[in-house]
């Protein structure tokens, strides 16, 4: 799998509260989704297409890791 750096996913709303809604570049349908606290602590995410569910998360900054079949994709937002 390559890591696709230069294309980040656009991530609504922000701050997220119980569910965050996202674009998968180039159309790509995601396999996994999963928070990432800035302390390193990886959290898989019950997600559809275009959304996650995030109300397991506390408040705080994470980065969102998209996998796709061909890529993964990640950015950063912020749990309200």
């Amino acid at each position: 799998i390559s890591t696709a750096a230069a294309v980040a996913p656009r991530v609504y709303p922000v701050p997220a509260t119980d569910r965050l809604h996202f674009d998968c570049p180039a159309g790509g349908v995601p396999t996994a989704v999963a928070a990432i606290s800035l302390s390193g602590w990886r959290m898989p995410l019950t997600a559809t297409a275009s959304s996650a569910d995030d109300s397991c998360l506390a408040p705080g900054v994470y980065i969102l890791e998209i996998t796709t079949a061909k890529d993964k994709y990640y950015t950063k937002f912020v749990k309200q």
